[in-house]
């Protein structure tokens, strides 16, 4: 199913984003991520919850988590993701 938000078009099961109709390229944490988000828009996520989503069973910083949001924000503007 695809996830229709502003200019944007992502497609969740293939990890791809469209801006218009141009792909827009993701690495793959950040797809997974920008997944993680889109699936709940409106809750709080904790930073497990976060780094089950994506990461996993890999051992990551906090730092990989906030930098990872950070890309997502440079592409999609500073208050599209919220921290609280």
């Amino acid at each position: 199913m695809d996830i229709n938000f502003g200019c944007y078009r992502f497609l969740p099961d293939q990890l791809v984003l469209y801006k218009h109709d141009d792909i827009v390229e993701l690495k793959r944490n950040q797809a997974l991520l920008l997944k993680f988000f889109l699936s709940d828009p409106k809750s709080i996520h904790s930073k497990e919850a976060i780094m089950n989503a994506v990461w996993q069973d890999r051992v990551v910083s906090e730092q990989v988590v906030f930098q990872t949001i950070s890309q997502l924000r440079a592409l999609f503007g500073a208050d599209a993701i919220k921290t609280f």
